[in-house]
């Protein structure tokens, strides 16, 4: 019994830090989009590899922050089922359909982002090259050992979500006949 008050008041601690992540990185966004976009600068210096244009245009400067507002939109979708997974988890519901279907879609959620981060680094690497006189736009396409594992953690999400609504239909067959 003791576990499941431990397990219960971390949920409810891991519940508020993920409501502030959730509010920090909308925040931080709106930040950067109004205040601090991003300038030729700053992208060489966080793509080294890559020849970025001297001067980036409006248009490009809109097309980074809406790459970047793609992969926001995707983290906000599985940290808000991580927070309400932790919600029933304090709640004291652990073994139900409803935590089972958390699970998988933050699964599905990190599958789309390991998607997406694939998907990205071309998109990234024309737009940073696009004001470049011409000869000079590159294209770079990037597949490491960190994107192959965010994918195969995401799988085993889903698999687990998987087996936990299996779990929990079996419980509940188990409680009717009580």
């Amino acid at each position: 019994m003791a576990d499941f008050q431990r397990l219960r008041r971390w949920s409810r601690l891991l519940h508020i830090v993920t409501c502030l992540g959730m509010i920090g990185l909308a925040v931080g966004f709106a930040f950067v989009c109004v205040v601090a976009p991003p300038t030729a600068e700053a992208m060489q210096l966080e793509y080294p590899d890559i020849d970025v244009a001297p001067v980036l245009s409006t248009g490009i400067v809109r097309g980074m922050l809406a790459v970047t507002a793609a992969a926001i939109v995707v983290w906000l979708y599985i940290l808000n089922h991580m927070r309400l997974l932790f919600r029933c988890f304090a709640s004291g519901h652990v073994l139900t359909d409803v935590v089972a279907r958390h699970i998988r879609r933050v699964g599905w959620g990190l599958l789309g982002l390991s998607v997406l981060q694939v998907l990205l680094v071309p998109i990234t690497s024309l737009l940073l090259t696009w004001d470049n006189p011409e000869g000079q736009h590159s294209v770079s396409i990037a597949l490491n050992s960190d994107m192959i594992g965010f994918a195969l953690a995401a799988g085993l999400m889903i698999v687990i979500g998987w087996a936990m609504r299996e779990a929990a239909a079996v419980r509940a067959e188990n409680q009717a006949f009580v």
